[in-house]
């Protein structure tokens, strides 16, 4: 580890030739009494953002240090940080921001350092950040005060945007062995087992969002990857009676997913997710629903399923 580089700033870009200046700009302007290097990783980006990073590299060639990829490596199924920026990191800490977000104070790698410094029981700082929606609203990402977060809270809802967070390299390493895909939530969770999570009230970043993707859209994506989310849960010993929260979390969002499906008269898809309810080890709920909320199981091939499972069971 290069001790003259206390923080190494992460970014992965692709198509983000709207933003990535303004993602760019935001870590030039940061003041700070310690070194920091910028690693970006490219991946295979059609819209010239390549060509903007080129630019930065060219007129701070001591602190940008790029990757430009040919091929896209995250349909490949790579985990792009985790692959490419985590294990190049000589700093001590690493910083994150994706290409299509921005940082909006000078100081706030200094704050969150100087906290991480002062306190070596923590694992990871956070802040706060506004969303910016693309048609022009704003809003606070939180609206909670400094506090630590708990695994218990970074399981059920998503506390803090990944532009604000400052991690200690040494408590990664272990994650650059999983390989494949792996989402934040995995990642803070693995973080919270190796030291206290610290969210301070402080806006500091600008998250944009557009419009996303349908609601539909994101239960199919979630259940897809369900699976290897299970496998996460192992790799990284999380607690059983931490995923046994998640899981009810999750079979709750199966249930709303159920009736997305049954609106959209996606018929299949509907008695899937209900299968997964059973699945997540959430009976309780399954049973809740068989005895309150029969108005929405109209599928009489859905009720036989569950009732037959819940009689092996009982």
């Amino acid at each position: 580890m290069n001790s003259d580089v206390l923080v190494s700033i992460c970014c992965i870009t692709y198509n983000h030739a709207p933003y990535i200046r303004q993602c760019l700009d935001g870590f030039i302007m940061q003041k700070t009494n310690f070194k920091f290097e910028i690693l970006i990783h490219d991946d295979a980006s059609t819209d010239g953002t390549a060509n903007i990073i080129r630019e930065y590299e060219e007129n701070y060639p001591n602190i940008f240090k790029p990757i430009y990829q040919t091929e896209n490596q995250y349909s490949k199924g790579k985990n792009i940080s985790a692959t490419y920026n985590w294990p190049r990191a000589i700093g001590k800490y690493i910083a994150q921001c994706e290409g299509d977000d921005y940082w909006t104070d000078p100081l706030k790698l200094q704050r969150q350092v100087d906290f991480l410094e002062a306190n070596p029981e923590y694992s990871m700082s956070t802040e706060n950040a506004i969303v910016l929606h693309k048609d022009g609203r704003s809003w606070n990402f939180s609206e909670k005060e400094t506090k630590d977060v708990s695994m218990e809270e970074l399981l059920i809802q998503r506390q803090f945007p990944t532009a604000s967070v400052v991690m200690r390299v040494e408590m990664l390493k272990s994650i650059y062995q999983i390989g494949g895909i792996i989402f934040d939530t995995f990642i803070w969770t693995y973080m919270a087992q190796k030291g206290k999570i610290h969210y301070q009230n402080v806006v500091s970043s600008v998250y944009n969002r557009g419009d996303g993707v349908t609601e539909w859209d994101k239960i199919k994506w979630a259940y897809t990857v369900e699976a290897y989310n299970k496998s996460m849960y192992e790799k990284l010993d999380i607690p059983s009676h931490i995923i046994k929260k998640r899981n009810q979390t999750q079979v709750i969002d199966c249930y709303l997913g159920f009736k997305v499906a049954k609106e959209q008269k996606k018929y299949k898809e509907a008695i899937d997710l209900l299968g997964k309810c059973i699945q997540y080890d959430a009976i309780f709920f399954i049973k809740y629903l068989l005895r309150n909320n029969k108005r929405y199981l109209i599928f009489s091939q859905v009720k036989r399923k569950i009732k037959n499972i819940l009689r092996k069971i009982s």
